[in-house]
């Protein structure tokens, strides 16, 4: 939730933060200072006692919580205040009885502020949840990149093995080549012989 305090001063509950308009300077308040705040805004008018603000700035540590850390927590809202050129006397201690906001103070609630900032996380968001959709395409890209690569490289080894398998069989029919050479050279050199020999014996025999 967001107040805005004497038409200057924005108080921003979630972010524990005081911003003037006019100065354009943020003051940044603690936790338990933030929540009295914010319950004093919201009980305007209303006079609160310190016990009751001590449950509402500490919660269930108020038993570690002593009375001038209490003191010290309004005495930097008062300052806060002050340093963003509003009185510090915004809020009021009535003795014995409690505190309350002073009441010529006017304060407005801002609600558009938050639509603004909710729409602003949506976007955020949603642009994340692009960013992780563009980072998965990318990854897809890759992997069937990949894939691609991964096919190309088994395609080469494929062909290879083919080549491979070619150059072995041309040996083989260079091998046999040459045997079918050889045995015929020595059928040759046989009938050579064998007409060498009948000749001889022709002349003999005449």
């Amino acid at each position: 939730m967001i107040y805005l305090i004497n038409n200057d001063v924005e108080f921003i509950y979630e972010k524990n933060i005081l911003r003037s308009r006019e100065l354009g300077v943020d003051q940044v308040l603690l936790v338990p200072s933030s929540r009295i705040l914010k319950f004093l805004i919201e009980n305007e008018g209303d006079l609160i006692s310190q016990k009751e603000l001590f449950k509402v700035g500490w919660g269930d540590k108020i038993e570690y919580v002593t009375n001038n850390a209490f003191y010290q927590n309004i005495l930097l809202l008062r300052k806060a205040f002050e340093s963003l050129n509003q009185p510090n006397n915004i809020i009021i201690n009535i003795p014995r009885k409690g505190y309350r906001l002073n009441e010529n103070i006017v304060i407005d609630k801002i609600v558009e502020s938050i639509e603004s900032i909710e729409s602003i996380e949506s976007i955020e968001s949603i642009e994340s949840i692009e960013s992780i959709e563009s980072i998965e395409s990318i990854e897809s890209i890759e992997s069937i990149e990949s894939i691609e690569s991964i096919e190309s490289v088994e395609s080469v080894e494929s062909v290879e093995s083919v080549e491979s398998v070619e150059s072995v069989e041309s040996v083989k029919d260079k091998f046999l080549i040459n045997k079918i050479n050889i045995v015929f050279f020595l059928i040759s050199i046989f009938f050579i012989i064998l007409l060498f020999y009948c000749f001889i014996t022709f002349l003999f025999l005449k």
